[in-house]
């Protein structure tokens, strides 16, 4: 706001500088709070830079607070609408879709004051819930709340997650006319049990979890940096640790994990596949010049080959195994990871099936090759039967 004054007649005149908003907040003013809540600073930063500047006082912040928030609110509800038609559209027109549960805190250990709970579908942001245990109200201790109070849960900070899950759930079809019916989470959370119980759309539509091939790869990452941080500096049968170069170090575990979920997803067809696929990793990593275990991998024609080695052996060229990933057999044998009885069956399984598939491939080829001498046979003697004298054959009944 401009005010300009006449030095004579002592009259004033007020100028805005800047358009009103629907909300009767100045344009101006609103992307100044806003500007600065982008970049992570307070109305205290605002004065500073002001100052600097020699401009006036900023806005006071809290003025804005509810503006910013309820159209931050409004954008939030409508991009989330818009996701959740994009995700039936993609679902064949269903309204019953496949929706993946995750939660986040604020403080790691489970033991934040504050969470939220995202559900996601078609790669895009459907609902979220915001849950607090936080309260200033004077009387929290007693459990009695304010109604302005930000506190929306009581409980641990670990049944957040559950309590969110079910919040999602229960106003899916009060907000976008869909059914979470096929569920995507942690494998260790209790959520998709409770959630299940309860049976938020009735018994005609019951809950199926989904395995997530994501948070099964972020388990063996995670157990095995478990492994390596509970082992410490004890010494394995070689005499070293577990960790150390060469050895199961962070680089080796991302990998090892990136690994074991490319096994996964590759073979989501055939069950018998994907545990060769994962067993050809371990017998890949535990390999070494003196003992090459690469029968398992793949072969070098294949095109979703990996394995390095076998490429080397058709170009003809050196391979060594301490340039690439391959660690120690007493890491290895560390890790707890050998061929059991049901890896031993499989495998059996797998190669009397490849022997009966070559069998079965020689006998068309001997086959082919039965036909294809007969046929020359034929062609053969008719060829000499067309050049014979009728008259005088070569053979016939009666003659010697």
């Amino acid at each position: 706001m401009i005010n300009t004054a006449c030095s004579q007649c002592n009259n004033s005149v007020k100028l805005s500088n800047s358009s009103a908003l629907p909300s009767k907040k100045s344009d101006i003013n609103v992307r100044f709070v806003y500007a600065m809540r982008c970049i992570g600073k307070e109305e205290e930063a605002a004065k500073t830079f002001c100052g600097i500047k020699n401009l006036p006082s900023p806005p006071s912040f809290k003025r804005y607070t509810k503006v910013l928030t309820d159209s931050a609110k409004s954008v939030c509800q409508e991009s989330m609408k818009e996701a959740t038609e994009q995700a039936v559209q993609e679902n064949d027109g269903n309204r019953d879709i496949t929706a993946s549960f995750d939660g986040t805190w604020q403080n790691r250990g489970h033991v934040s004051q504050n969470g939220v709970l995202t559900v996601i579908s078609a790669g895009k942001v459907l609902d979220v819930a915001i849950l607090s245990k936080y309260s200033r109200c004077s009387k929290r201790l007693e459990k009695q709340h304010l109604p302005n109070c930000c506190a929306n849960y009581q409980g641990t900070s670990g049944g957040m997650e559950t309590h969110g899950v079910t919040q999602l759930c229960q106003r899916s079809e009060e907000l976008y006319n869909v059914r979470y019916k096929y569920y995507l989470g942690d494998g260790d959370s209790p959520a998709f049990s409770t959630v299940q119980s309860l049976k938020p759309y009735g018994d005609d539509c019951i809950m199926e979890k989904l395995a997530c091939v994501g948070h099964v790869q972020k388990r063996m990452g995670t157990r095995l940096r478990k492994l390596k941080s509970d082992m410490g500096k004890r010494q394995l049968s070689d005499g070293k640790t577990l960790g150390g170069r060469g050895r199961l170090t962070l680089d080796a575990i991302k990998t090892i994990q990136t690994y074991y979920g490319l096994a996964i997803r590759r073979n989501t067809s055939s069950l018998v596949s994907m545990k060769r696929a994962v067993w050809a990793e371990y017998f890949h990593i535990a390999s070494t010049d003196e003992n090459p275990s690469h029968g398992m991998c793949p072969k070098a024609d294949d095109k979703d080959c990996w394995c390095k080695y076998q490429k080397a052996v058709v170009n003809k060229e050196d391979y060594k195994h301490a340039d690439h990933l391959h660690l120690p057999q007493a890491v290895m044998e560390k890790l707890g990871m050998k061929p059991g009885f049901n890896c031993v069956t499989i495998m059996k399984k797998i190669d009397k099936a490849r022997i009966f598939k070559a069998e079965k491939a020689m006998q068309e080829i001997a086959k082919k090759c039965r036909l294809r001498i007969s046929s020359a046979k034929r062609k053969l003697e008719d060829a000499f039967e067309e050049e014979e004298d009728p008259d005088k054959p070569s053979y016939g009944a009666g003659l010697h």
